[in-house]
């Protein structure tokens, strides 16, 4: 986990809190699973475990491009300042309806559906890796207005995020495809060691 020196601005300093909490929540989901475990799927089209991390990582890694490219055109363009969160009413909407357990199912994207059989040390390690990465994005963001500067969604070119409204993106949609892969650990047919 990445150090964060001095305090965040409140928004982005909850954004830093709620990204921490996701990686104990990974951690923990995994402990003690062996590579069966991992990789078990309830129903033949269900998600793993491993499914549903390796889905994050990507979604995950393709949000980090967009908000690096975001906070630097950002920074350019001088939008600074702006310590309110105020976003729209489908980011509101959108972000909500990640969160768990999930009202409405969404499709997804085919470049981040996830493959079968995967080691659990590598997929923990990348998505720790990227938790990372979005800390230092989130000092790198403070003092930008988040709700000022946009990103284009790397997953739908059709669709503007504030920056701001991107990082609880991530964690809403972090906090559904833990849970999913917590649904299957608690999974009454979940192989026993």
């Amino acid at each position: 986990m990445s150090e964060v020196t001095s305090p965040l601005s409140p928004p982005l300093d909850e954004y830093q809190r709620q990204y921490e909490v996701l990686e104990g929540d990974a951690r923990q989901l995994v402990a003690d699973l062996d590579h069966d475990q991992f990789n078990w799927k309830p129903a033949p089209e269900s998600w793993s475990i491993a499914q549903c991390l390796v889905h994050l990582n990507k979604v995950d890694r393709a949000y980090v491009g967009a908000l690096e490219s975001g906070i630097e055109s950002a920074r350019e363009r001088g939008l600074v300042g702006g310590r309110r969160i105020r976003y729209n009413f489908f980011e509101r909407w959108f972000i909500r309806s990640m969160e768990p357990p999930p009202k409405r199912r969404f499709p997804a994207p085919k470049k981040v559906v996830p493959a079968e059989d995967h080691p659990l040390e590598e997929v923990l390690e990348r998505y720790l890796a990227t938790k990372d990465e979005l800390l230092d994005l989130l000092r790198r963001a403070d003092g930008l207005d988040i709700c000022r500067a946009k990103i284009t969604s790397p997953l739908a070119k059709l669709l503007r995020f504030r920056i701001g409204a991107a990082f609880a993106f991530i964690a809403a949609h972090d906090r559904r495809h833990l849970w999913q892969a917590s649904q299957v650990r608690r999974h009454p047919e979940f192989p026993k060691r």
